[in-house]
């Protein structure tokens, strides 16, 4: 136990906190964002991070960097939980699911579209031709929008309508289309072979999206040993990593061992 002692200019605080701690202690650390500084600040501080960009190059490019980040800071590079956002379009068969993918598509407005990117990367894109390429420019605003289309995969060159057309449906994450298996197997590709840890499942229509997905699919995934059935653990951290504490090597546990005195 130690005082806090904190003195700040809307308040202060004595301590030792009023308030009881979890079982696990501290929230596990979420982190969102692919700007260099989120990055910097997810490699040393989160335990899960959600990535969202448009191509499984640009997936695997973002999760190798955040554990070379990672091991920089003295952390094991594994301990980083990697959540993928992913667009599901299901259908009892698949000319259902592509019938339901090419009326969302029709119902896409560019223009719309794009004013709600203008102001994700703080740039007017009404201004650019439809048809150019785009090219990466440094803003003040949502730095992963940018990176998205522009830097997170070198084999994939976008243009203004193809980022709207594509962002209509799925922000900055890839659209699966299909029928529950073809959808299941989809995400098994992206758990087995792609190495994503879990995802960020993200509807199109709202509620009926997850709602396919929950009906359709997650009996699947669940057939396949892919959902469990329970959770085992009594936290959110031990569900996810099997202990309920911090990792030893996360900075938040060497300071708190340090100011214990215990190192």
């Amino acid at each position: 136990m130690r005082e806090i002692d904190f003195e700040g200019e809307y308040f202060s605080v004595v301590g030792p906190h009023g308030c009881e701690p979890s079982p696990q202690r501290t929230p596990v650390i979420y982190q969102a964002g692919s700007s260099e500084r989120g990055r910097a600040f997810a490699a040393e501080n989160a335990e899960a991070v959600f990535t969202s960009q448009p191509t499984e190059g640009g997936i695997r490019e973002y999760m190798d960097d955040m554990r070379e980040r990672a091991a920089t800071y003295g952390r094991d590079p594994d301990s980083l939980d990697f959540f993928a956002g992913i667009v599901p379009i299901v259908g009892q068969t698949s000319e259902i699911a592509e019938a339901k993918h090419e009326s969302y598509k029709e119902t896409i407005d560019v223009e719309a579209t794009l004013a709600l990117l203008s102001g994700f990367m703080d740039m007017d894109l009404s201004e650019l031709d439809p048809d150019q390429k785009l090219e990466h420019i440094e803003t003040e605003a949502i730095q992963g929008a940018v990176n998205a289309f522009t830097k997170s995969d070198p084999e994939r060159e976008w243009t203004v309508r193809e980022m709207a057309q594509f962002a209509g449906l799925g922000t900055t994450s890839p659209v699966v289309v299909g029928t529950a298996e073809e959808v299941a197997d989809a995400f098994e590709y992206w758990f087995h072979e792609v190495g994503v840890d879990g995802f960020n499942v993200k509807e199109v229509v709202r509620p009926s999206s997850l709602g396919d997905f929950v009906d359709l699919v997650v009996p699947e995934l669940r057939e396949r040993g892919l959902v469990r059935e329970n959770y085992e653990g009594d936290t959110l951290r031990e569900t996810m990593t099997g202990g309920s504490k911090l990792a030893d090597d996360h900075p938040g546990k060497r300071e708190a061992i340090e100011a214990m005195g215990l190192r």
